[in-house]
């Protein structure tokens, strides 16, 4: 079992909104909400065998590179786009980094088909991985808050699902939206006929060239989704550097996005169901990330 483990994030008020909570996910070792999928997956699998594949747009691969065994041989299979900042902070690490043009490493994520105890790590098929994720609204429930809305950026669907579960179980009135970058909104695109044109951004950890059937297919069975937002990637950036002006940390894409959403500033808004129509409470913004390339905040 990893020494490493996720820890209990911060749930605070948004400093320049009265409206807004902020779950600080960066504040996970690797800077990422990644280690609670990780830590849930550890501790049901303590003995990782020697030999481990995962698919990753950067964080979680770091992520588990840092909670591994020195003794494990790690095949980090990345997109060749991926950030300079996010690259140098994996090659800090042992492994074999293989860069890849995302059409192939997106078709490795489609056609993955889970086994228990198979260590190819998946941005969405692990049930461990997906528990892990729902622990984080544990902490808000701890906290017996019930926000009116829940914003959870929507990259391949893991986080999403995880979220949507727990919510679902335990806060029944609470909207679920989805946010996704008006640049790249596959999501979006698959419950209406709005086409994705799937470009890349600084938000570089959602976004995706489709939506997995199966991922689409459990939201939709289980019923864990009510609205898609979309964030312009320039206003993405304004609430980053306004967020770093005000608190001095910078957070990564996904999470601006989220955090924009949650202050309402959105391009488009696709509703599927009248929950709560008028919402009342507190908008949560889940801030997932801080790994971003500094120059972002130059300007």
């Amino acid at each position: 079992m990893s020494t490493i483990e996720a820890i209990k994030t911060p749930l605070i008020k948004d400093p320049l909104s009265s409206n807004v909570l902020l779950k600080l996910e960066y504040k996970q070792p690797g800077s990422s909400y990644k280690i609670r999928g990780l830590t849930e997956l550890f501790k049901q699998f303590p003995a990782l065998p020697n030999e481990i594949e995962v698919l990753s747009a950067g964080n979680m691969a770091r992520t588990l590179l840092m909670m591994a065994s020195k003794k494990s041989r790690i095949t980090v299979c990345v997109p060749d786009y991926i950030p300079k900042n996010k690259e140098e902070k994996l090659n800090a690490f042992s492994c074999k980094l293989k860069k890849m043009p995302i059409k192939e490493l997106w078709k490795k994520v489609e056609e993955y088909k889970y086994k228990s105890g198979e260590f190819l790590i998946h941005p969405c098929d692990s049930p461990e991985i997906l528990s892990g994720y729902s622990s984080l609204i544990d902490e808000v429930l701890e906290e017996k808050l019930s926000p009116a809305e829940v914003h959870i950026p929507f990259g391949v669907g893991g986080l999403f699902i995880g979220v949507a579960r727990k919510i679902r179980k335990h806060l029944p009135n609470t909207r679920i939206t989805a946010v996704e970058s008006s640049y790249s909104h596959p999501l979006l695109s698959s419950l209406s006929d709005i086409k994705n044109p799937s470009e890349k951004t600084w938000i570089d950890a959602i976004g995706t060239p489709h939506t997995l059937p199966r991922v689409l297919k459990i939201i939709l069975d289980e019923k864990l989704l009510d609205a898609v937002h979309t964030v312009k990637p320039v206003v993405a950036l304004q609430v980053a550097q306004n967020y770093f002006a005000s608190t001095d940390e910078r957070i990564e894409g996904a999470a601006a996005a989220s955090l924009a959403s949650a202050q309402n500033k959105v391009e488009n808004k696709f509703i599927l169901s009248q929950r709560k129509e008028k919402l009342i409470g507190a908008h949560l913004a889940l801030l997932t990330g801080a790994n971003v390339d500094a120059s972002h905040y130059a300007s």
